[in-house]
């Protein structure tokens, strides 16, 4: 540490740390562009039975009115429950709108749906898992992989993680309450 002896110690210091942080910047770049995926995953268990939750998972006029922020569809090819079927979904957010593509990879009735996402803003993996419980008990998982189009919001990603984390929450929120309505299962107060 004999360097950083006398007036000239405090400016060594000082560049050392300047290009530590540049080259922090850089790495985190890097990462940026070969990664920046933000995985949303929000687990919960309903009073419900799967057979009550899959319409509101599968169906596109059902599924707009417990999304958050998703407000409409309109069908491309085949139908919701086949594989490889599409269709055009909007959003809203405040006064902004955006619209995109979905189409469906993979489906297991009753346990499993997957899709993919491509919008003018962000491509995402949606996937949705229930595992019965019991008798009136399902576990929901609801998650999404999104990767931003802008090299600047996946950049920053991370910060935005918990709020699409509470957006899903209450979408959950929705949907429990959505699907309580045509159920059989009563509700624990």
């Amino acid at each position: 540490m004999q360097f950083l002896k006398g007036y000239n110690g405090f400016h060594k210091t000082v560049a050392i740390g300047l290009i530590i942080l540049v080259v922090l910047a850089i790495l985190r770049g890097f990462m940026v562009i070969s990664g920046g995926n933000l995985l949303v995953k929000v687990d919960r268990t309903l009073t419900l039975k799967p057979k009550d939750i899959w319409p509101y998972i599968v169906q596109p006029d059902l599924r707009d009115n417990w999304v958050v922020e998703l407000v409409d569809h309109a069908p491309l090819s085949g139908q919701p429950y086949e594989v490889e079927s599409s269709r055009l979904l909007f959003w809203k957010r405040d006064f902004r709108r955006w619209s995109g593509t979905e189409t469906t990879e993979t489906i297991t009735p009753q346990r499993f749906y997957r899709s993919y996402i491509v919008s003018q803003t962000f491509r995402s993996n949606w996937t949705v898992e229930l595992e019965a419980l019991g008798n009136c008990q399902t576990k929901i998982s609801y998650s999404i992989l999104m990767r931003e189009e802008d090299y600047t919001s996946r950049y920053f990603a991370f910060l935005k993680k918990s709020t699409e984390a509470e957006k899903l929450g209450r979408s959950l929120d929705a949907l429990d309450e959505w699907a309580s309505r045509d159920s059989d299962c009563e509700k624990e107060m």
